[in-house]
């Protein structure tokens, strides 16, 4: 999960307001595959014409365009928004999509990004030496300036093989990874490993890692006569 601060303005008051308390802001912030609503409590700027609220973003938060929910998003929660006079803010805000959504562009994304493994990719038994390309599909579009780690390990975890070269593809709007991988003699070193594939240090745009590392187990297997 990545904490996301945000403090911004809401609408434009026609006039200095003074807020008392903390009114707060609710936000749209469970579009698929989030799941979890929030809100926004007032956070600074009483006696001028633009308040701040501030969110603190939690797991289960998503929006690629981060806006309130509706006209009446604005609650006082207790407290009091005033101009000089006394008289009370009228907190009925622009239609949602013509105000928070256009003006600021805020993307909100705590979601961890997993591969699978493309069906065209070996699998079975691969005799070496050889160079194969393997594909991996990611489930949302990946920063291809941050270069993954790929290692091939056996199933048992005694053969590791840490694929540095830069012999690799980005297609598809950077959510499919092509790389070529030599099979050098020794890999497998007995000659014959069911071999795991894990991609580690890859990272979305919003800096979410894959999973865990993520693994696709038992891809193929190494094999030299």
């Amino acid at each position: 999960m990545r904490i996301f601060l945000a403090s911004t303005p809401v609408d434009n008051f026609c006039e200095v307001v003074n807020i008392v308390g903390t009114p707060k802001l609710l936000l749209d912030t469970d579009k698929s595959p989030g799941s979890v609503l929030s809100e926004a409590p007032y956070n600074s700027a009483t006696g001028s014409t633009s308040p701040k609220f501030r969110l603190t973003v939690a797991t289960n938060n998503y929006n690629e365009d981060l806006n309130y929910r509706a006209t009446n998003s604005l609650e006082l929660n207790g407290g009091t928004i005033r101009d000089a006079a006394g008289n009370d803010a009228v907190l009925t805000l622009a239609t949602p999509g013509s105000s928070l959504l256009y003006g600021k562009g805020l993307v909100v994304d705590t979601t961890l990004p997993t591969i699978t493994a493309d069906a065209t990719s070996p699998t079975g038994t691969i005799a070496g030496p050889t160079t194969v390309t393997l594909t991996f599909y990611f489930d949302e579009v990946m920063n291809s300036s941050v270069w993954p780690t790929i290692t091939f390990s056996d199933v048992a975890g005694d053969y590791i093989i840490t694929y540095v070269d830069s012999s690799r593809n980005w297609i598809e709007s950077n959510q499919t990874l092509e790389i070529d991988y030599t099979i050098a003699q020794g890999d497998g070193d007995d000659g014959n490993k069911n071999m795991d594939v894990t991609l580690t240090d890859q990272q979305d745009f919003a800096g979410n890692p894959v999973t865990g590392g993520d693994t696709v187990s038992g891809m193929f297997r190494i094999d030299f006569p």
